[in-house]
């Protein structure tokens, strides 16, 4: 029996009750209350006020002073703050040429001061900073004309000389984390350390050196576009969105508040200060008869309707990206930094081993063929490939795609992709490995064989690049 099945009906009242509770829960957010005029609502400007001209917008600003109110946490706040100025900068179409960058370092900055929730308070301040039509429109517009970037990543919890070539002689090798779509800047950071935390700090008397080749999310107003097409235009929703790019893992709660919010077509709103006080104290007035409070089935198969059209786009947007990258004259400027990068490590004489996830895989393939175009050598270069949108890898690498890859498995209906080769992942779990095909929650969760199946295939390469 389903745990609901066992709970007693609801009564009209109770119905009602609930009904009120989430009229007064939107009555209340309202700047204002039911009643605020336009001049009340949140300014669509994409900038909006900035007391102090220090480039963050002062709701952030507040924002931030109370997550860090003592003096011994500005540091933090610092740092803080130099990622919410980059996110305002790409919003307003002001951003630097490396402001992906800068964005990335700004969150070393914080985790490196020891802050346990970087990864939490970065897509808080996304969200913040993302809270309007306009602003998350600018946000994907940004996404989609910036270039990739790409450097070295301190090791987690070290100094930031961890992350230079400083002392290096025969005795480093660069790891290089190279990330898929739909990747914010958190997310992809949390790669590389968790490589760092599968892998260590040094191999056979090899000391690693972690870095990242991030790529932006070209396309990412098709997937703001499924978002709005399910839960519709709505105060919070572009909020929503830019917390984590509308991953399905993380809409339960907004497809929950949005089925509710329909219980304004069943209730008599009141309007006007005697009408409240009347439905305060008669709730049952409020319900027509078709009201109803969303039950759990109806959420969840809302969720599965909502994944099933997100892993669509997903699926589409990657069809797009492998059918350009596979023309063999294909070169694209966005992506040139990674190539660049990894030019000059291997001029340097330095081995590079390069991890590619999901889409990742496809730019790596366009890296390799540029450089074999500019005749660097590859002796010392190896590649990983995890999640392999393709039906093969480049130079002949090592691939690891486990069975339970829903994203892969989709990709595979529509182009030949490689086999899977792992079968150590259960399926459909809860939060980031509902899909199968995170990097930090599947395929480096030592809690499962694929990880150390990964493991092993880098060690691999460290070793055929130190001969």
């Amino acid at each position: 029996m389903h745990p609901l099945s066992a709970l007693p009906p609801r009564s009209s009242t109770h119905l009602a009750r609930c009904a009120l509770t989430a009229f007064l829960s939107l009555w209340l957010a309202l700047p204002g209350g039911a009643w605020a005029t336009s001049g009340q609502t949140l300014p669509d400007s994409l900038s909006g006020p900035d007391t102090d001209s220090n480039g963050i917008r002062d709701d952030l600003d507040v924002f931030i002073s109370a997550t860090y109110p003592a003096a011994e946490q500005r540091s933090r706040a610092d740092a803080l703050r130099d990622y919410a100025r980059s996110l305002q900068r790409a919003t307003v179409a002001n951003e630097r040429p490396n402001e992906l960058w800068l964005g990335v370092q700004a969150l070393v900055g914080l985790q490196a001061r020891g802050e346990a929730r970087w990864i939490s308070l970065a897509a808080e301040v996304r969200s913040r900073t993302l809270n309007t039509t306009p602003r998350l429109n600018a946000y994907a517009a940004f996404q989609g004309r910036v270039s990739a970037q790409s450097g070295l990543i301190p090791l987690a919890g070290a100094s930031s000389e961890s992350g230079t070539l400083d002392h290096c002689q025969r005795d480093c090798t660069i790891i290089l984390f190279q990330n898929g779509i739909l990747t914010p800047e958190e997310r992809a950071l949390s790669s590389v350390w968790q490589l760092q935390k599968l892998l260590g700090n040094s191999y056979r008397g090899q000391r690693l050196i972690y870095g990242l080749n991030y790529n932006p999310t070209d396309g990412l107003a098709d997937f703001l576009e499924v978002f709005r097409q399910k839960l519709g235009e709505r105060l919070g929703g572009a909020s929503e969105f830019g917390r984590d790019y509308g991953a399905p893992d993380g809409v339960e709660q907004a497809i929950r508040d949005f089925l509710t919010s329909k219980l304004s077509q069943a209730v008599k709103v009141p309007t006007s200060p005697g009408g409240l006080l009347a439905a305060l104290s008669n709730p049952t007035s409020l319900l027509q008869p078709q009201a109803a409070v969303p039950s759990q089935q109806e959420v969840t198969g809302a969720v599965e309707d909502y994944a099933r059209t997100y892993l669509d786009r997903l699926v589409k947007t990657t069809v797009k990206i492998r059918t350009a990258t596979q023309a063999s004259t294909y070169t694209d400027a966005r992506i040139a930094p990674l190539t660049d990068n990894i030019e000059t490590l291997l001029r340097q004489g330095l081995p590079v081993v390069l991890v590619a996830h999901s889409q990742g895989n496809l730019y790596a393939e366009v890296v390799i063929r540029e450089l074999q175009r500019r005749q660097v050598p590859l002796e010392r270069f190896r590649m990983v490939g995890v999640a392999v949108p393709n039906d093969h890898v480049p130079l002949g690498s090592r691939y690891i795609t486990t069975r339970s890859d829903l994203v892969i498995a989709a990709l595979g209906l529509v182009f030949p992709v490689l086999a899977t080769n792992d079968t150590s992942v259960p399926p459909m779990q809860q939060g980031g490995a509902f899909m199968g095909h995170a990097f930090t929650e599947v395929y480096t969760n030592t809690g499962h064989q694929v990880a150390l199946t990964l493991k092993q295939a880098i060690e691999d390469a460290i070793a055929q690049v130190n001969p």
